[in-house]
C-alpha cells in the first residue's frame, strides 16, 4: 500500500488538515443498537464516497444495553381459573400499542391427584411451577408459580403485568444476574443466574455446554429475537440458559460453538464461566 493510501482518522469535530486524493479516511461513531438510534454520516460533498461500513463488537458484558431476565413469583390463594397478562412497552408512550403482549392461563385446584407413574408425575405443592405461555398451567392452592421474561431497560421498554383476579398475589419480583465470562462470579446456594450468548442456527452452528459438577442445575433455556424484523431468514438471536446453584463450591461451565454433526472438527469458539457458590 502506498503511503498516501494509508487510512486516516477524522477527529471528533470533523476536521482534518489534509486528505490526499484517492486516499481513505475513517470516521468512528458509537452506535448503541439497543436504543434503536443508529449512528449516521452525512457527506456535504458528493465527491466523498463511502467505501466501507463495519461494526466493532465489544466483549464487555457490563455495557449498558445488555438484557436481563426478570422473574415474577406469584402465589395462588383460591381454586379457580385465572389469567395474568404481561405487556412490554415504554411507560411514557401511553397511547402506543405494546411492543409485545404475553398471556398466561392458570388453573388452580385444591389438590392434585398423585400418580405413581413417572410419566405422569406432577410437581408437589412445595415446588415452584414455571408458567408456559402456550398451555393451561395447573397449580395447587397455596403453590408458588413464576413467570420469566427477558427485559432490556436501556431501550426504555419494561414489562408490566395485570391480574384478572385478586386470588393470585405477587410475592416476589427480581432480576436474575447475567454472568460475565471474564470474571469469577459469586452466587449463593439456591440463587439463579443467566448465561447469554449469541447464536445463528441458520449457519448450522449451535452452543452446547458442559458442567464439571452436579452442584449446578439448568432450570430454563430460552431464545430471544434480537432483530427488529423476526421474519428475516438467517438473523442471529440470543440464547439464554438459567442455572440454579444447588451446593456450595467452585464450578466451571464450558460452552462450545460448533456444528453437532462435525464430530471431528474442533469448535470455532469456546467460552468458559467460573462460578463460586457460597
Amino acid at each position: 500500500m502506498r503511503k498516501e493510501e494509508k487510512i486516516k482518522k477524522v477527529d471528533k469535530v470533523g476536521k482534518v488538515k489534509k486528505i490526499i486524493a484517492v486516499s481513505m479516511c475513517s470516521i468512528c461513531c458509537l452506535s448503541l443498537g439497543s436504543t434503536a438510534i443508529p449512528g449516521k454520516v452525512y457527506a456535504k460533498d458528493s465527491n466523498l464516497v463511502s467505501a466501507d461500513e463495519s461494526n466493532s463488537v465489544t466483549e464487555d458484558n457490563n455495557l449498558v444495553g445488555v438484557p436481563a431476565q426478570k422473574v415474577w413469583t406469584f402465589k395462588s390463594l383460591k381454586a379457580g381459573t385465572y389469567k395474568v397478562t404481561f405487556s412490554y412497552a415504554r411507560d411514557w408512550e401511553q397511547n402506543v400499542k405494546a411492543e409485545e403482549t404475553v398471556t398466561y392461563q392458570i388453573k388452580v385446584i385444591k389438590k392434585i391427584k398423585t400418580n405413581n407413574s413417572k410419566k405422569n408425575k406432577r410437581k408437589s405443592a412445595n415446588d415452584i411451577v414455571i408458567l408456559q405461555k402456550d398451555a393451561v398451567n395447573e397449580v395447587q392452592v397455596g403453590q408458588k408459580f413464576s413467570v420469566k421474561l427477558m427485559e432490556n431497560t436501556s431501550t426504555g421498554y419494561t414489562w408490566n403485568y395485570k391480574l384478572d383476579n385478586d386470588s393470585v398475589k405477587l410475592i416476589e419480583e427480581l432480576s436474575v444476574e447475567t454472568l460475565n465470562k471474564d470474571t469469577k462470579a459469586s452466587v449463593t446456594v439456591g440463587e439463579e443466574f443467566n448465561i447469554i450468548l449469541s447464536e445463528n442456527g441458520s449457519t448450522g452452528y449451535s452452543w452446547a455446554y458442559k458442567i464439571d459438577h452436579q452442584g449446578l442445575e439448568l432450570t430454563n433455556e430460552d431464545t430471544i429475537n434480537t432483530n427488529s424484523d423476526s421474519n428475516i431468514v438467517g438473523a442471529p438471536y440470543d440464547k439464554v440458559w438459567t442455572f440454579k446453584a444447588k451446593k456450595a463450591g467452585e464450578y466451571t461451565i464450558t460452552f462450545s460453538y460448533s456444528r453437532p454433526w462435525e464430530k471431528e472438527t474442533p469448535p470455532i469458539n469456546t467460552v468458559t464461566y467460573n462460578i463460586v457458590v457460597k
